[in-house]
């Protein structure tokens, strides 16, 4: 049986319908609807280094991935708000995780 084929490639807001179908399939007791999931995408695009990708399968979309959130200030703006470095952030099992349909 030969090997499946993985692609990722950029999400833009028009995968948000897929995005939103297997966030549901994946935490249906966390529901997001489509207009919020889509207007998330488009305001953390605006200050965030978030990376997005939609995960192909031979072909056909099978998953999708989100990657970074780190907060950038605007030119000119205060630094946004982060955590002491006396007491650094520890990321969770729950960052960075992969929802796939199948």
């Amino acid at each position: 049986m030969p090997k499946p084929t993985l692609v990722f490639r950029p999400a833009t807001p028009a995968d948000a319908p897929f995005a939103a179908k297997v966030t549901e399939s994946v935490e249906p007791y966390r529901p997001m609807a489509l207009e919020d999931l889509r207007e998330k995408w488009i305001n953390t695009a605006k200050g965030s280094e978030v990376r997005r990708f939609i995960v192909e399968e031979d072909g056909g979309d099978t998953g999708w991935i989100s990657m970074g959130g780190e907060w950038i200030a605007k030119p000119g703006s205060p630094p946004p708000v982060s955590f002491d470095p006396a007491h650094p952030y520890v990321p969770s099992k729950w960052i960075n995780r992969c929802a796939t349909s199948t």
